[in-house]
């Protein structure tokens, strides 16, 4: 998590794109501020009982943990509060 005083990045661009077996991703534009902006992915589908939500950012994929926090199902929504809530795959 990045600290609770530092800003949200700015979003752009939120696309879906559906996926193989019910998978599917959604893109945005993530811009922190004093850096480049950069393509994030994050990837879902629902297994099972289970919510599980993937992020790429860069070279770096990591499981998002308790994606169940930033609401459900994934979307525009769901990444907003993600990186309100200090998300970062750093």
């Amino acid at each position: 998590m990045t600290s609770q005083t530092e800003p949200a990045p700015q979003l752009a661009n939120i696309t879906r794109r559906d996926g193989v077996c019910g998978e599917y991703v959604y893109t945005a534009e993530v811009t922190r501020p004093g850096q480049a902006t950069k393509v994030v992915q994050f990837i879902t589908g629902l297994f099972g009982n289970t919510y599980t939500v993937h992020m790429i950012d860069g070279d770096t994929r990591c499981d998002v943990s308790e994606a169940w926090r930033y609401g459900s199902p994934l979307g525009p929504e769901w990444i907003r509060n993600f990186y309100t809530a200090g998300g970062t795959s750093r």
